[in-house]
């Protein structure tokens, strides 16, 4: 019944992206567009705050709160200051669709790929570290991994796909590719491989040169979980602003999450954001790592790149 409830769920929200009911704009206008042109390229892209969305793609939702986690497109992510995108591709009928769980978005990875490019051909002393995750193949004989070598290889000149952690130079002009979809293709900054993605915790990735250190911690059944999330959260703050300096080390640090049987993104992201903004306002410059939230807005994205 839950296979048959999710297919169902994932036609009706592909046929409505089919017939443009859920369409992105961009509003533009935003002034973030190369702030990391004044930062140090001898740093490497652990050392520096960076400011990340949850699921970058997800503008559209059947109900109020279950799927939703951005306002802005990502052209406006980027142009606001947003240098790290979590990305989720569902192969369906051979179609690149980008969804969050089985709910498509209409948008295609394709595009997407393509406004990432476009924005650092016309900024190219930024970098953008794009995670990609594989949320289901159905009815398509292309998966994820192959479909990713396919758009690499037509420009390997504009991507870092290297097992380590770069320095901003390196890579300025170059989307960072953090892979979260292929276990044996090993390409990028591997989060699949080894010891993998854990699913709802905090936990590492370690490699021979370099570890990465997630808080992914998302779902919450009460109260006292958001704000055990967030004592998850800080802790690992706590860590990358002592250790950031060692390039062996890199932080994602996930903002987002969701509460209650019936998911709620909102509440959970008013909760944690805005222990975010009081902790950042207490501790003062230093390294944050990359900073991963839903709902980023102009205000958030800017206390971030201010602690540089």
């Amino acid at each position: 019944m839950q296979k048959l409830l999710s297919l169902v769920v994932t036609l009706a929200t592909f046929i409505s992206a089919l017939l443009g009911i859920h369409n992105t704009e961009d509003v533009g206008g935003f002034n973030k567009k190369d702030w990391m042109s004044r930062i140090d390229g001898s740093k490497y892209i652990s050392e520096i705050s960076i400011p990340g969305s949850h699921d970058s793609c997800a503008l559209y939702e059947p109900l109020d709160n279950i799927s939703k986690c951005q306002t802005y497109s990502v052209k406006d992510q980027l142009e606001m200051g947003v240098r790290f995108l979590d990305i989720r591709v569902f192969m369906l009928f051979g179609k690149d669709q980008i969804s969050h769980g089985v709910i498509l978005q209409g948008q295609r990875f394709r595009d997407m790929v393509k406004t990432c490019l476009d924005f650092l051909e016309e900024n190219p002393d930024e970098t953008i570290l794009f995670s990609v995750k594989e949320e289901q193949v159905v009815l398509s004989e292309q998966n994820v991994a192959d479909l990713i070598a396919e758009i690499i290889s037509e420009d390997e000149s504009k991507w870092f796909t290297e097992n380590r952690i770069p320095t901003l130079d390196e890579v300025r002009g170059k989307i960072v590719l953090v892979n979260r979809y292929s276990s044996y293709q090993y390409k990028g900054l591997m989060a699949t491989a080894f010891d993998g993605w854990e699913n709802n915790m905090s936990f590492d990735i370690t490699h021979w040169y370099y570890t990465i250190h997630v808080q992914d911690h998302y779902e919450m059944k009460n109260e006292q979980d958001i704000e055990e999330k967030w004592n998850e959260a800080k802790a690992l703050f706590d860590m990358c602003r002592e250790e950031a300096y060692w390039q062996g080390n890199l932080y994602i640090n996930f903002l987002s999450g969701n509460i209650g049987l019936i998911p709620n993104i909102t509440k959970v992201s008013d909760f944690m954001n805005v222990r975010f903004e009081e902790y950042v306002k207490e501790t003062g410059k230093g390294s944050y790592g990359i900073v991963v939230a839903d709902y980023v807005t102009t205000e958030l994205c800017e206390q971030i790149i201010e602690t540089n």
